[in-house]
């Protein structure tokens, strides 16, 4: 009887309980097409001359390290793979095969829409925000430069190879993030509204921070969106997210 049991219980945790998604080069997104930034970068070829560690991953991208621990590499996601357990309760519809197939294109639309709105975010910050976001090199699309291959160590230890003249990436210097200094955080604030930018999702987020020589830096500058409106009037911008970050100070 007790076997039974275990059987039932391993039965169900297989069909409605779902482990996170494994790290996959089919994640990554490759080959895109526009007016990005020319890519000039001399360390890339010091950076990918040994394997480079993963660090972390977040909506629109993932985060490796170099071996020397003085950049990252993110490289952006099509789709983003899962990193927790999840429930995962089918609904009639979706055990319907064709419906499942229009959800799945559905949400693969979503994820390329937001992913090509980092980029444009990042080729933008390149290109006015440079030396605020630690900014190093941007290749956003397609190339022929011959680029040396990546090797890419995952969160398990696996081994992955990457063809960096397809893949959309940037290079960036690599912050601390132990502790933000509210003055220089509050000084990039003015500095981002002064530079005409504004931000596509509201609220402050810790992990986009960092602090590099004692200036904050942000990490991730794939909200940002300039404007002209912003531009011309910068206060009301900065005190609106100056306001954020002390909410976020109080919790």
């Amino acid at each position: 009887m007790k076997f039974r049991y275990l059987f039932f219980i391993a039965a169900f945790g297989a069909l409605f309980i779902k482990p996170p998604d494994r790290f996959s080069t089919s994640s990554i997104a490759y080959d895109l097409e526009g007016d990005f930034p020319e890519f000039v970068c001399p360390v890339l070829y010091t950076i990918t001359a040994r394997p480079l560690t993963y660090l972390g991953q977040g909506l629109q991208s993932v985060v490796f390290a170099s071996e020397d621990g003085n950049y990252v590499m993110k490289f952006f996601f099509v789709r983003r793979p899962r990193t927790e357990w999840r429930w995962s309760i089918p609904s009639p519809k979706g055990l319907w095969l064709p419906y499942a197939e229009k959800k799945r294109k559905l949400f693969a639309g979503k994820n390329q829409r937001r992913t090509r709105k980092a980029i444009d975010s990042y080729s933008v910050a390149y290109n006015l925000f440079k030396e605020e976001t630690g900014l190093v090199a941007v290749h956003l699309g397609k190339t022929n430069l011959g680029l040396p291959e990546s090797i890419l160590i995952d969160e398990r230890g696996n081994e992955h190879r990457i063809d960096l003249d397809r893949a959309s990436f940037i290079v960036q210097k690599r912050c601390s993030q132990e502790r933000l200094e509210p003055i220089a955080v509050e000084c990039l604030l003015r500095k981002k509204a002064e530079r005409g930018f504004t931000d596509r999702h509201p609220g402050f987020k810790k992990e986009n921070y960092g602090i590099l020589d004692g200036e904050a830096i942000m990490l991730d500058p794939g909200n940002i969106v300039y404007s002209e409106a912003v531009l011309n009037d910068p206060e009301p911008e900065f005190i609106k997210t100056k306001g954020w970050f002390r909410q976020w100070q109080e919790r």
